[in-house]
């Protein structure tokens, strides 16, 4: 028999969330007493989803080791072999830049993991860089325009810049031969200080309307004197309109800048950071896991298919993603396999094997379907992730 679980999602504050997105999104005061940066659906240890289940309160931790066939139904085939679930799900409210960073592949993360565990290292310390042993591919999904950083530029675009910028130590770099990021994060601290003030002087010069010094001076009014700067400027710049999405594999240098965005990614918290931050860095150890051949950042465009909904390509053949937008008296029907629905605006009615459930914006469900498809109706967005077994 199907069952829908009323959900309570924790909201992380890190420094570079929004005082408003969030907040506003779930109907409450606006600004928020602190930054809202991340709402995280899901199993994951340092903040799993809480789920009303025959009148009491349990975290969806407890219910997967409790009874995970009540949460899931036959879908519980498609857990990882720890019981756990294999993605976490996010809404993105960045209102700074986060950080530059990586993550690792399955054999670096349980490697990591293994060798810090051996050395001692707290999970609760700064210098930690493996919280847990999954990998981490995630794929963002644009609610608003979104600008992020994705991958390396090529050594021609790259030169293009030195020179157009004058900027003699990227032109040294080049003419080494040598992969240009561990260049970059390698050079000496007062040689990358006074490429940082050459970068500055280079950007204040632009037109105000140009793109490139735009993004520049909103990087470096956020993090003044990071040398992260110095990578972000080696970067694609990537925007995705509403709707469109960007994959990070293992490996992809990357960051977002600002917008709100939907992210589906496996279930880890493990990040290896290469700038913009004021947290814990490892060059060796980042250098170790970054792949020198950066993947394709182009935008992915997921129109809606015959049955009205956007279906986004993923890693993981245990999982799916749609968004459906409902409007205008048109119920859209969400697959059989569904686990969770996740609301970004407005408001819907679910409905499955009779059952019902009212869901409002910046609010998930979990759902037992039994294979039932989930009928959505009423106005808003919802994404749904969905379990194959």
């Amino acid at each position: 028999m199907a069952e829908f679980f009323a959900t309570t999602d924790p909201i992380q504050d890190y420094a570079w969330g929004s005082r408003s997105v969030l907040a506003r999104m779930q109907s409450r005061e606006v600004p928020s007493a602190t930054p809202e940066a991340e709402l995280w659906v899901g199993s994951h240890p340092s903040g799993p989803s809480v789920v009303s289940v025959d009148g009491r309160e349990v975290t969806v931790i407890e219910l997967l080791q409790e009874d995970p066939a009540r949460l899931l139904g036959s879908l519980t085939s498609a857990l990882q072999s720890d019981g756990d679930l294999p993605f976490l799900l996010k809404i993105l409210a960045i209102d700074a830049p986060l950080s530059i960073q990586v993550h690792p592949s399955p054999e670096q993360a349980e490697e990591g993991w293994q060798r810090e565990e051996a050395a001692g290292v707290e999970l609760s310390a700064s210098t930690r860089n493996y919280k847990d042993r999954q990998p981490k591919p995630e794929i963002g999904v644009a609610v608003t325009r979104v600008e992020t950083l994705s991958g390396v530029r090529s050594n021609a675009e790259l030169a293009v810049l030195a020179e157009a910028l004058d900027q003699q130590w990227l032109r040294e770099i080049l003419a080494t031969g040598r992969p240009v990021l561990p260049e970059v994060l390698q050079l000496p601290h007062d040689q990358a200080q006074v490429a940082l003030a050459d970068l500055m002087h280079a950007v204040d010069r632009l037109p105000t309307h140009d793109e490139l010094g735009a993004l520049l001076r909103y990087i470096s009014g956020r993090h003044p004197g990071d040398r992260g700067l110095l990578v972000a400027l080696c970067m694609n710049h990537v925007i995705l309109e509403p709707g469109q999405a960007i994959f990070t594999p293992a490996g992809q240098l990357h960051a977002y800048l600002r917008g709100t965005a939907v992210e589906l990614m496996a279930c880890s918290d493990n990040v290896l950071r290469a700038g913009l931050t004021p947290k814990h860095i490892d060059v060796p150890e980042l250098l170790a896991i970054v792949n020198p051949e950066q993947e394709d950042t182009d935008p992915i465009d997921a129109p809606a298919g015959a049955d009205g909904l956007r279906h986004y390509p993923l890693w993981d053949d245990r999982l799916s993603l749609v968004c459906a937008v409902v409007a205008g008296g048109q119920d859209r029907e969400l697959p059989g396999n569904t686990c969770v629905v996740l609301c970004t605006d407005g408001e819907l009615t679910l409905e499955v094997d009779g059952l019902s459930h009212h869901l409002t914006a910046g609010h998930s469900v979990w759902c037992r379907t039994d294979g039932s498809s989930v009928k959505a109706s009423g106005q808003g967005t919802a994404y749904a992730v969905g379990l194959n077994g």
